[in-house]
């Protein structure tokens, strides 16, 4: 969910934070469908290994091993979204270009890890680097709602 945006000076660009409240980040989203994958093709090898092991005498024993074991082949475990656990935040910097045309064109997007959530951002410059625009984003890492606490807060 986009919470703040700001244009870089002289420049067509756009920096927008978003931030997700009791969201996994999409590393996190990752390792857990991975993990999910190798517990779902250990336990359908083990259940495939116990239907080839069986063996039934007769040709009508034989059709309803095929039927079994063809079930079991396509059955597919049902999943829903994980719910993520109180305090958890995904968040991300991108950066967009607006073209001629109107149209918003994705340039740098940046994922925070460890449960940081950005809520502030702007540009600013500095003296000694009169040149260059730097991006300041403000964030806050294991922040709950309710009751309103967090282990840091940092400006990046």
């Amino acid at each position: 969910t986009p919470r703040r945006m700001c244009r870089i000076g002289n420049t067509m660009d756009m920096i927008i934070i978003e931030s997700d409240h009791n969201e996994f980040n999409k590393e996190d989203k990752a390792r857990m469908m991975a993990a999910a994958s190798t517990a779902d093709s250990s336990s359908a090898g083990a259940s495939s290994a116990g239907v080839a092991d069986m063996e039934v005498e007769g040709s009508a024993g034989e059709q309803q091993e095929g039927e079994e074991a063809e079930e079991g082949l396509t059955v597919a475990p049902v999943r829903g979204p994980v719910p993520a656990a109180v305090g958890k935040w995904a968040s991300c910097i991108r950066v967009v270009e607006l073209e001629r045309s109107g149209v918003f064109k994705n340039k740098v997007l940046i994922e925070l890890g460890n449960n940081e959530a950005a809520f502030s951002v702007c540009t600013c410059r500095f003296s000694q680097h009169s040149e260059e625009t730097f991006v300041v984003v403000g964030t806050a890492k294991d922040l709950t709602l309710h009751p309103k606490k967090h282990t840091a807060c940092y400006i990046n």
